[in-house]
């Protein structure tokens, strides 16, 4: 098992503890340093060559999320940015997957067992999207109508929706399967359905095959 090293820099105290609490339960995660500031953070640039994700909470009183991502692209780093945040609307998800960042989570989804799956994925540069923050990205743009083929559902539950096709698998061989916990699969699932408008996996399945999403 490789041990995955992260930083965390947001603001406030309470966040900083907080995630580092849930982390420390992980035994492939370790947090190697927690920064109050962006500002703090640009001034002690080398730490970033100790870790292999970026936890990075966007508003900041000094130097702001925004602008941290910014100046890593500028300086052709190579750092794995996940935006921990309760502040991601389109137009700034557009702006930091565009910089480079991998990874986009909801503070309140941060509690709620993603963190884990999350640092994962973006370690292995695979992207990261959690359900809240795909409801903003992804709703509907016309009430009662899904655009299904273009883009709008994260490669993360493309991904599932295709085991789940493939195999039939219960949530729990899921999560053997894909390495995130059950409750991640369940609650991917549940977006899933939402998000197809349907109430069970076999309707799941019969409607994305319908929507030519299953071809592959």
């Amino acid at each position: 098992m490789n041990l995955i090293n992260v930083g965390i820099v947001d603001d406030m105290e309470s966040n900083r503890q907080g995630l580092n609490f849930i982390l420390s339960h992980e035994d492939d995660i370790e947090t190697v340093f927690c920064m109050g500031s962006g500002q703090q953070l640009l001034a002690n640039m080398e730490v970033l060559d100790t870790i292999d994700v970026l936890l990075l909470d966007l508003i900041m009183y000094d130097v702001d999320g925004i602008s941290v991502v910014r100046f890593l692209k500028q300086a052709n780093l190579s750092t794995k940015v996940l935006v921990v945040s309760n502040s991601i609307d389109k137009a700034k998800a557009k702006l930091l997957t565009s910089n480079g960042v991998l990874g986009l989570i909801s503070k309140h989804e941060s509690s709620l067992g993603f963190l884990p799956d999350a640092i994962r994925s973006v370690a292995m540069n695979k992207p990261f999207i959690s359900p809240g923050i795909s409801s903003v990205l992804y709703g509907k743009s016309d009430p009662g109508k899904n655009n299904y083929k273009t883009g709008q559902l994260p490669e993360q539950h493309l991904k599932l929706l295709r085991l789940i096709a493939e195999t039939g698998a219960t949530s729990a061989q899921l999560s053997e399967q894909t390495g995130y916990t059950k409750s991640t699969i369940d609650t991917m699932r549940s977006y899933l359905n939402k998000f197809f408008e349907v109430e069970n996996s076999i309707q799941l399945v019969q409607k994305a095959r319908r929507e030519g999403l299953l071809d592959e």
